[in-house]
């Protein structure tokens, strides 16, 4: 869809190649090594971390530390071993705390069960650090409707409580 674009030519290449693995054994075209756009390894790891942390890649939700292991252990295979360290590097960097990732998400991706680490609309405050019941996910939903700007902010992974 992209690829029609002109100004978005580039951002296209490497969301097409974000499923080629270092090795060769990805797609679409199974590219490896140098020859996968840095972007697009990028991509990779970043994509696989997030659905590995939320469990739509092994069907069950994975602690930070089973997600590091598991980038580590293909690392050189799935993954540029420079952009796993880097990336590892730069998480641990951020995680002060011992805190889990925060990502902002669409409103169409908005489940029960998500901890929300904020929800905000027209840049108020809605919901902070809280676990979404059908409830909220139908009042957040309400809010959009009425709404000119709509902030997700989840927290992947499990909490402490959870297994982590």
């Amino acid at each position: 869809m992209l690829a029609g674009i002109e100004p978005l030519h580039h951002a296209a290449e490497l969301v097409a190649h974000q499923y080629e693995y270092y090795d060769g054994s990805g797609y679409p075209a199974g590219l490896a090594g140098a020859a996968i756009p840095l972007g697009s390894r990028i991509l990779t790891v970043i994509r696989e971390y997030i659905t590995m942390l939320d469990g739509s890649i092994t069907g069950s939700t994975m602690s930070t530390e089973q997600v590091k292991a598991r980038l580590l252990s293909k690392k050189g295979i799935h993954y540029d071993p420079q952009v796993v360290d880097t990336f590892l590097a730069v998480l641990e960097e951020t995680r002060a705390n011992d805190e889990r990732p925060v990502i902002e998400i669409s409103w169409t991706q908005l489940q029960a069960g998500m901890e929300a680490a904020e929800v905000l609309c027209n840049d108020v405050l809605y919901l902070k650090d809280q676990i979404l019941t059908d409830k909220h996910v139908e009042d957040i939903l309400g809010l959009r409707k009425h709404g000119k700007s709509l902030v997700l902010r989840v927290r992947l992974g499990q909490g402490q409580g959870q297994g982590h």
